[in-house]
């Protein structure tokens, strides 16, 4: 089986599916949330402070649209994980 190199494209393309997840609510978010979450220890200090950066300012954004959780295009459940990826590229990049 061939195996895709982890480098700056390859890094590049998973910021992409990142920010493209977080306008969804829906299945590509858990898919792409978990596949992130096996790659967290293989990529870069750079891509991964882009996608802990992006994630607070989408959540951030969500926020401000609409205090009214039942109102937010990210439901309580797609918060709890995106959080929950925010976390582990945090302790993540405590590590590198």
């Amino acid at each position: 089986m061939y195996q895709v190199p982890i480098d700056d494209d390859f890094q590049q393309m998973m910021v992409s599916a990142l920010r493209y997840a977080l306008t969804r609510n829906s299945y590509i978010v858990g898919l792409t949330i978990e596949y992130i979450e096996w790659k967290i220890p293989l990529m870069d200090k750079k891509y991964l402070a882009i996608m802990s950066r992006d994630i607070d300012e989408e959540m951030k954004l969500s926020d401000r649209l609409s205090k009214d959780i039942d109102k937010r295009w990210m439901s309580k459940d797609m918060d709890k994980r995106w959080i929950q990826l925010k976390e582990k590229i945090d302790e993540r990049l405590k590590e590198v």
